[in-house]
């Protein structure tokens, strides 16, 4: 009986022994060329185990976009009939946008000529001889948010 307890403990130290030959051989170890010997010869093991983010076929979506008799946009993932629609492909695991540069601000004092300072208070604190500049200031993000829609929609066509 002890015979036979010795030679199960020496077939399985010999099985330990040999399961990381055996993997290598067999391509089962990620990172590890078969045959090319331990990691450290082919190169880092994390690095074969990070996810690949580049663009699949899988990353890949189609979707379509058309506009209507009133000049509303609908998107869908179906194509419509009937309708022109434009054809839009996006890649999800890429920025498909490129990040528009907002325009520079004028460098400027906070105070103006008149002592009063340029920084917008609260509206409940403006007075009524800062409401035109307030409208103005209004109008003018208003246009910054038209040109932003137009970059957008000329980036996704």
């Amino acid at each position: 009986m002890r015979i036979q307890f010795i030679i199960f403990i020496i077939g399985l130290l010999g099985l330990a022994l040999a399961t990381p030959y055996i993997m290598q051989q067999t391509g089962v170890v990620p990172g590890v060329v078969p045959g090319k010997g331990s990691a450290a010869a082919t190169g880092d093991l994390l690095s074969s185990f990070t996810p690949d983010i580049l663009s699949t076929n899988d990353t890949r979506q189609t979707f379509y976009k058309w506009q209507d008799s009133k000049g509303t946009w609908h998107f869908g993932d179906t194509l419509p009939k009937g309708v022109a629609a434009i054809e839009v492909s996006v890649d999800t695991a890429a920025n498909v946008l490129r990040p528009v540069a907002a325009p520079e601000a004028p460098a400027s004092d906070t105070k103006t000529s008149d002592g009063a300072s340029s920084i917008v208070p609260l509206p409940m604190t403006v007075s009524p001889t800062q409401l035109s500049t307030l409208i103005d200031d209004a109008k003018n993000v208003q246009n910054l948010m038209d040109d932003r829609v137009k970059n957008i929609e000329a980036a996704t066509r």
